[in-house]
């Protein structure tokens, strides 16, 4: 009867967490009529017609970026007008059948296409200089009779103002989770407005009053934090419904980025490129845009899985349970809440590891890992009953194995952070289990070494219950922990480096030393990079503390 209320307590007691942690949120002023101006579009092979269906209760105009078979014709079929594209790259020869394909499908439907871009960030992406680009936009410009532009970041503009006089309106993206500088997004409508008025009065000084676009804007719904910008769905609902409303009060023309996410995006562009959409790759809306928006929708199911998992945990431990039970309620409870909290946490890692996959090798990455860290809840379980009852499991190597590799996986993912982290996300999700594990065990063993403080206590031989003899061994995995601590300062340095190479931050901060606070600040800034980098340490502790070891035992 103990043992069941207990339970029953601990079970109500996530329900509430989750319930509070997981309510909807008020992101701004719904869309007027729920339709956005204007939505960036990517074709799905064989399911144009329904993709357009879809977004024509969405938005009054998407723009394409590249050739799509019949596309004004099916616009036409559902009341949408288009911003046609051309997609432009190095190969010359697809460039020219592009460009003609452009010119041919605005002079065929001229009540659909309402207005054509050349190119989409040639120029940033250096793969033509200016005038190869002002030759292409004056090859378009001959041949149709709507308005004509070439597609860049805001910034492209204010280096090669010439672009000015060449298009009928000037088209430029402003994305503040990719600036140099990244904007929280709190702040991000203050910088939008900011942008545009920098681009308002340069515009104005070249040929006063000429149209300009916002061609591309948007916010990540999923993916790596850079500085204070923290992609989420609510955040990117957030952005959307504050654009519109700037917009509206500013008169603004604009065209957020994207309709669906783009899967494929993933090689290039990590997570974060993958979830821009409006819509999932499933065709399922990432988040209304009227009313109140959940970050994770699907949190009952979740609830509803670690709940499942706990009495799982609470079965095959049953008679662990029993004898906890017998030895009082405090020492019952702390096994129990820990069981709960392992079973949450394997829940949650899947669904991060679930969303960050896009092909049948991440799937089975995500298996392996998913079932390491099942096996790994189940031996923590096992060894914190043992700490709690003063046994041992016989089974410490196991743990100390999947310990080990726990470490290894976390040296990999740092050292290519460091190095090359702009797209690459903060994993702190993938050990979970390990990271609370170890706090856990640590708590307890020096809970029940009568709070005597000793470094040997938090060895990771102690932890594990997993002895060594080779004295050497354990000083390997003492120079392994300073390894983990050099590599928080290179993560550090390497996050550190890769905002100073921003030519925004290039220009602002003339002096080197102004720079490097700045980037230093918009490193240290960011939560998920803080999350990653006390998941190291926490893992480093007993490694460090093998140094000392002198095979104490429990």
């Amino acid at each position: 009867m103990k043992t069941s209320l207990i339970i029953t307590l601990i079970i109500l007691c996530n329900s509430l967490f989750s319930y509070l942690s997981n309510l909807p949120r008020n992101v701004g002023t719904d869309v007027p009529q729920g339709k956005l101006n204007s939505l960036s579009f990517a074709s799905m092979k064989g399911a144009i017609a329904s993709d357009l269906a879809l977004l024509a209760e969405k938005t009054k105009t998407i723009r394409s970026y590249e050739y799509i078979p019949d596309l004004p014709e099916m616009a036409r079929k559902n009341g949408l007008t288009l911003i046609q594209g051309a997609f432009i790259s190095p190969d010359i020869e697809r460039n020219k059948k592009e460009i003609q394909y452009l010119i041919d499908s605005a002079n065929a439907n001229p009540d659909v296409v309402k207005r054509v871009i050349v190119g989409n960030e040639l120029l940033l992406r250096y793969f033509f200089n200016v005038d190869q680009v002002i030759g292409m936009i004056r090859t378009v410009k001959k041949a149709v009779k709507q308005p004509v532009s070439y597609a860049d970041v805001w910034s492209v503009y204010l280096k090669y103002p010439q672009l000015i006089n060449e298009v009928d309106f000037v088209t430029i993206h402003i994305l503040p989770y990719w600036e140099d500088d990244p904007v929280a997004i709190e702040k991000a409508p203050e910088h939008i407005i900011d942008i545009y008025q920098q681009i308002r009065k340069k515009v104005d000084s070249v040929a006063p009053d000429k149209p300009i676009l916002i061609g591309e804007t948007g916010w990540p719904g999923a993916g790596r934090q850079r500085g204070r910008a923290m992609p989420s769905v609510v955040n990117e609902a957030i952005f959307t419904r504050s654009l519109v409303e700037l917009a509206t009060k500013n008169g603004f023309d604009y065209n957020l980025i994207e309709a669906f996410n783009q899967p494929w995006k993933y090689e290039f562009e990590g997570v974060v490129g993958a979830n821009w959409g409006l819509f999932s790759d499933d065709r399922k809306a990432v988040f209304p845009l009227t009313g109140k928006v959940y970050e994770n929708p699907e949190w009952h199911m979740e609830l509803f899985a670690a709940t499942g998992l706990f009495l799982l945990i609470a079965l095959c431990f049953y008679q662990q349970i029993d004898k906890l039970a017998q030895l009082g309620i405090v020492l019952l409870s702390v096994f129990l809440v820990f069981g709960q909290l392992l079973s949450a946490l394997l829940v949650s890692e899947a669904r991060w590891l679930l969303i960050i996959s896009f092909t049948g090798w991440q799937f089975c990455y995500a298996g392996i890992v998913i079932l390491l860290s099942a096996a790994m809840t189940v031996l923590l379980l096992q060894r914190a009953f043992a700490l709690l009852t003063n046994t041992s499991t016989g089974k410490g190597a196991w743990l100390y194995r999947l310990y080990i590799i726990a470490v290894g996986f976390a040296v990999y993912e740092t050292f290519w952070l460091s190095f090359d982290g702009r797209y690459l996300n903060f994993p702190y999700p993938a050990v979970y289990i390990p990271v609370i594990g170890m706090m856990y065990l640590m708590t307890v063993h020096f809970m029940m070494s009568k709070r005597h403080f000793s470094v040997s206590t938090f060895t990771l031989n102690n932890l594990t219950d997993h002895a060594t003899e080779n004295a050497r061994y354990d000083n390997f995995l003492n120079y392994f922990g300073y390894f983990l601590v050099v590599m928080i300062l290179a993560l550090l340095v390497g996050e550190t480096y890769s905002f100073m190479q921003g030519g925004d931050l290039v220009l602002a901060y003339h002096d080197r030393g102004g720079r490097i606070w700045r980037s230093f600040g918009l490193t240290i800034s960011n939560g998920q990079l803080l999350k990653w980098i006390s998941s190291l340490i926490v893992l480093a502790i007993p490694l460090l503390a093998s140094g000392y070891n002198k095979k104490v035992r429990v």
